[in-house]
């Protein structure tokens, strides 16, 4: 009877853990060796806390069981609590650097360098989410934290106008994750991310593109 009794709390107790919903919490945070911010974005799935810091090189989800368990339903919710930070114009604690060191971008001698040193959270927002759920290829989204004008080539990091036409970009693509009509897989693939390259207002990598030096990535 005791070993029921057990079993029972055991299961019951494992029933309510895993039966929870996704949690998601999304804080600015100020670093505290320099005048920007970053975003920590926590993640509670299955009774497990996840935490990922956008200041951080490495915020893979698939770096741990995180990334396999999520479906639909929690990438759509992480990204609807990132999402309102991209219209926030403070600036980011980190400067502009590369964070995929295999991209393609080592086999093009003609790919320019970016000028650009800083940038605003609402592009750390944006790229959080690219490396999130796209840090597999993340080279055919944008290794830089970097947007530029696809019409006259400028870096736009400090330019509210085009980050805004980039944002735009991002409130559409959730409303694709959100129509239902998009497995799990779907929405994790190269192919899908690069919905995300499809506005006058791209990722830096497309610049390879744009110079010219190959025909798509």
């Amino acid at each position: 009877m005791r070993y029921l009794v057990c079993l029972s709390l055991f299961l019951g107790f494992k029933l309510c853990v895993f039966g929870q919903p996704t949690q998601v919490d999304v804080k600015k945070i100020k670093e505290n060796e320099s005048s920007g911010y970053y975003l920590k974005i926590t993640i509670v799935k299955n009774g497990i806390t996840y935490i990922r810091n956008s200041k951080d090189y490495d915020i893979d989800m698939y770096l741990d069981k995180l990334g396999g368990q999520l479906n639909v339903a929690d990438i759509s919710l992480i990204i609807k609590k990132i999402i309102p930070f991209i219209n926030d114009y403070s600036r980011a604690s980190t400067k502009v650097r590369k964070y995929y060191i295999n991209s393609t971008q080592i086999d093009y001698i003609g790919m320019p360098k970016p000028k650009s040193v800083r940038y605003p959270l609402a592009i750390d927002a944006m790229f959080a989410i690219n490396r999130l759920f796209y840090s597999l290829y993340l080279h055919r989204v944008s290794t830089y934290p970097l947007l530029y004008d696809s019409k006259t080539l400028a870096e736009v990091n400090n330019n509210p106008k085009m980050i805004k036409l980039m944002a735009k970009r991002y409130y559409l693509w959730l409303d694709l994750i959100n129509s239902g009509k998009y497995s799990r897989i779907q929405i994790l693939s190269s192919e899908f991310a690069q919905f995300l390259n499809k506005g006058r207002v791209k990722w830096w990598d497309m610049m390879i593109v744009y110079k010219g030096i190959r025909d798509d990535i």
